[in-house]
């Protein structure tokens, strides 16, 4: 793998081109085969030569500003509707430990009996499967 180290003299030549707006970004890095588009732009924000570059513009109605913060809040009130139930297990397992303690059980042992299917009795007093 080859890896190019480009002299400060030679990255100043290439963005001042850039800046007479003889050759575009795209049109600079084929010229001189630099690799990546980024490199150049990584240029120009070193040389503080940010006008350059391209500026994104989003233009939006208030209705999709609105959106956006009900959805904001959403993910908000969601985070602490987590954050709540996350206490909730954590105080239930504290309690079922305690429990457990008290009757001298294993807790691990008491989850397993509690997620046992009940048996069914029949008539006679006999379980059915």
């Amino acid at each position: 793998r080859q890896v190019r180290r480009y002299s400060h003299h030679f990255k100043q030549k290439v963005v001042e081109e850039i800046e007479t707006g003889r050759c575009s970004i795209d049109s600079v890095a084929r010229k001189y085969g630099i690799k990546g588009t980024m490199t150049l732009r990584r240029w120009i924000k070193q040389m503080g030569k940010n006008h350059l570059l391209c500026q994104v513009v989003r233009i939006e109605t208030p209705q999709e500003m609105d959106e956006k913060a009900l959805l904001r809040q959403r993910i908000k009130d969601l985070e602490k509707g987590l954050v709540q139930t996350q206490l909730n297990y954590l105080q239930a397992e504290g309690y079922l430990a305690l429990a457990c303690q008290d009757l001298g059980m294993e807790v691990d042992l008491f989850k397993k009996k509690s997620t046992r299917k009940p048996e069914l009795v029949g008539e006679g007093g006999t379980t059915k499967s």
